[in-house]
């Protein structure tokens, strides 16, 4: 078993027992109808179905956006077909979609969380439509034209945590909200708009001791508002506290110059320009100014905060004096030097640079690389040090800088630096495969076509070239590889990647594939061997990886390439009008051919009236005739597997003397019953026949007869053996004698031309 990261969609059929009792055969017959619905759309979509029980279907992706449109266009589809039907007989799928850890099996089931989630996620979806978990709509929120309705947090059974989940609208939805509009705050359950609470708070800062306080939450609030659809959702804020409590200064700010009193109309408050959420001696570089307090605007801002209850009326009270004022917004001194008195109103003496401002110290230093050193150290080198590269201008740094947004979800930097690193790799394989993966998961299946057709146009980046062959339908990705391998055989990643190719693991996989796996996992491992590999890649722990896959599959490979019976068995039987030649193949196969001698043409067997479930093709013909007077010579056999693919051919020596002894002698052993027959009639007239050993003589040397327990046996005289024509009794040749009167039974042993065990058959005289 294995690990892997899969979208997984999981589905069945809402109201499927009341379908069934309704009408059982209906129900069922349409049921596969849309199942093959299934099986078309996921397997367009670059996923597989590897589960279907009862009404449920499973299916993974490799993409959460192909999981994401695949479900979508199963709806629609269905939809489509449910129109036929009256609303109570229409037959409804519900779809869950969710990315997660799974283990897959050997027969390619998948267990684990990825799969009961989904499960649970398509208990929570309305029939027809679809509902997927968070991770999902992060990664398909940007990229699918539908509506994203957020469900909130739901207790599911057996999972211990609640599952946040979204359903999604058909393209245009006016119920869900769209998704470009959807922030953060839109994951949460529904209550009342926050833009009202912040006007109830507005209204309550009455007075200028207030003001502080309203400041700081305002700018806040200006720093993570985001333009939001009247129905995106945010917890109900906390109570407000105290007004004492409200009034206590703020920690760490320096103190300002002193400023007169500026009159405060009495109808409404006086918002003050926020203090800053930071110490400004945290930036030597800002220097304080002595500002008046802001003047008194028309209308204050709607402000909204975490710690408000309810709005609450303006508070009609008398304005504190200006030194109130300034207590109030004054904080503890600090250790920077203070004007000796608050009546000048100069600004305050600059304080000493105590930490480099924020913007620098949040850059790391540039990364030296020492000139010569390759580019698979420099990649190791920078992927030590963490962070992003500034001003990136080498593969090594572009790939790891791509790397790095890619993990951060910037994608629009991800791509960019993908497509950089790939332009200045023109041998190096991993950071070409990563970002196909890449475009493919943001783009779907054919989304990295494109883009490697243009880095591959010139010749000039093999890496691209073979990546663009892995982008290819599955009739042509194999053509291409070979032709690549072909005008390129020392580029050693191809053998790899060619031998995963004819290593996919499926029931049909053809002795072929498997040949042909071995040989590019050897050339894979010889280039490892002579050290030609580091040239290919900058992360050499896939190197390292692909080694050991390489030698562990080689050792399998090679062991049943050296234990299988891997060429076609022949059988030869000798009739009276020639030689029937029986084919046994060790695989399906679609034709089956043979040629007598080293020249000719092949000739074809024929086919069956039957299809082979195999391969889902007429099963082929396993035997052809030859004419009896056929001479000792070579034959020849070739099939075409069920791929299609010609394999052999495979030769066979005929040596007729030796078959007819051979073929004759499986007779006698196999149907030992017929040996002899004891005629039923009186004592007298009983007589023991053994045309069947006649027929059959030229596999036989010698025949015993045994009557009772007598110690003396008694030889069977036969005809010489005719080759030409082996099975016709000749005339005057003797096919029966008398039984001895008194004898009840009679033993006999049959030793064979071929050397062989002699056979012993006991026959009851009656």
């Amino acid at each position: 078993m294995k690990r892997k990261i899969a979208a997984i969609l999981a589905s069945d059929v809402a109201g499927y027992s009341r379908l069934v009792a309704e009408d059982e055969e209906g129900t069922l017959a349409r049921l596969e109808a849309y199942r093959a619905v299934f099986a078309d759309l996921v397997e367009k979509a670059g996923g597989r179905i590897f589960n279907t029980a009862g009404d449920a279907i499973l299916a993974e992706f490799p993409s959460a956006v192909e999981a994401t449109r695949c479900a979508i266009a199963i709806q629609e589809t269905i939809r489509l077909r449910n129109g036929a039907f009256p609303a109570s007989r229409q037959m409804l799928f519900r779809i869950g979609i969710t990315i997660g850890d799974v283990v897959e099996r050997e027969n390619g089931d998948l267990l684990g969380d990825g799969v009961n989630i989904a499960a649970r996620l398509e208990g929570l979806a309305e029939a027809g439509g679809i509902c997927v978990s968070r991770n999902i709509f992060e990664q398909v929120g940007n990229k699918i034209s539908a509506g994203f309705l957020d469900i909130g947090e739901n207790e599911v059974k057996n999972m211990p945590q609640p599952v946040h989940a979204f359903r999604i609208g058909p393209p245009g939805s006016a119920a869900a909200a769209p998704v470009g509009l959807l922030g953060p705050s839109a994951r949460r359950p529904a209550v009342k708009d926050r833009r009202a609470g912040g006007a109830g708070l507005a209204m309550a800062l009455g007075g200028l001791g207030m003001a502080a306080a309203a400041g700081a939450v305002g700018a806040w609030l200006w720093a993570s508002r985001t333009p939001a659809p009247q129905d995106i959702r945010v917890p109900m804020p906390p109570p407000v506290p105290p007004v004492a409590e409200t009034l206590k200064p703020p920690v760490s700010t320096p103190k300002t110059a002193s400023v007169p009193p500026q009159p405060v109309k009495p109808a409404e408050p006086a918002p003050v320009k926020p203090l800053p959420s930071e110490p400004p001696q945290a930036n030597p570089a800002v220097k304080p100014q002595a500002k008046p307090l802001a003047k008194p605007q028309a209308k204050p801002a709607p402000v909204s905060t975490p710690q408000q209850a309810a709005p609450q009326p303006p508070v009609e009270t008398a304005q504190p004096s200006g030194a109130e004022r300034q207590a109030m917004l004054d904080p503890p001194p600090v250790t920077a030097p203070q004007e000796s008195s608050r009546e000048t109103p100069k600004p305050p003496l600059q304080p000493p640079p105590v930490q480099p401002p924020p913007a620098q110290a949040q850059i790391p230093p540039r990364i030296v690389i020492p000139p010569g050193t390759p580019p698979d150290r420099a990649y190791a080198i920078i992927a030590k040090s963490g962070g992003i590269v500034p001003d990136a201008a080498t593969a090594p740094e572009l790939y790891h800088n791509a790397r790095t947004y890619e993990a951060r979800g910037d994608i629009e930097a991800a791509r960019r630096d993908y497509l950089k690193a790939a332009e200045l790799s023109p041998n190096f394989i991993d950071p070409h495969l990563r970002f196909a993966a890449f475009l493919r998961a943001q783009d779907g299946a054919g989304g990295a076509r494109p883009v490697f057709e243009k880095l591959a146009a010139g010749g000039k980046n093999p890496a691209a070239a073979l990546v663009l062959a892995l982008q290819m339908p599955d009739s042509e990705k194999r053509k291409r590889m070979l032709q690549f391998i072909a005008a390129n055989p020392a580029f050693a990643p191809a053998h790899y990647l060619l031998a995963e190719e004819f290593g996919t693991e499926r029931a049909s996989q053809t002795i072929g594939e498997r040949k042909q796996q071995f040989a590019a996992l050897q050339s894979f491992i010889a280039a490892h061997d002579k050290r030609q590999l580091p040239e290919f890649f900058l992360d050499q722990s896939i190197t390292a990886e692909w080694n050991d896959k390489a030698r562990s599959r080689f050792r399998a490979l090679e062991h049943f390439l050296k234990t299988a019976k891997l060429d076609p068995q022949t059988q030869f039987t000798r009739s009276n009008s020639g030689w029937m030649v029986s084919v046994s193949l060790p695989e399906p196969a679609t034709k089956i051919y043979w040629r007598s001698g080293e020249r000719g043409e092949f000739q074809p067997t024929g086919e069956l009236r039957s299809i082979d479930q195999r391969t889902g093709k007429p099963a082929p013909n396993p035997s052809f005739e030859m004419p009896a007077a056929t001479p000792q010579v070579r034959l020849f056999i070739r099939y075409d597997d069920a791929l299609g693919e010609p394999q052999g051919p495979f030769p066979v020596d005929f040596e007729p003397r030796a078959e007819l002894v051979r073929s004759q002698g499986d007779l006698l052993r196999r149907f030992t019953n017929n040996w002899i027959a004891i005629n039923p009639g009186g004592q007298a007239k009983r007589l023991l026949y053994f045309t069947h050993l006649v027929s059959h003589r030229c596999a036989i040397s010698r025949v015993e007869l045994l009557f009772d327990d007598s110690p003396l046996a008694m030889n069977l005289t036969l005809p010489p053996c005719d080759p030409l024509d082996p099975h016709r009794v000749p005339p005057g040749a003797r096919v029966y004698m008398a039984m001895p009167v008194s004898a009840k039974k009679v033993t006999v042993t049959v030793r064979f031309a071929d050397g062989g065990n002699p056979e012993k058959r006991t026959f009851e005289a009656r």
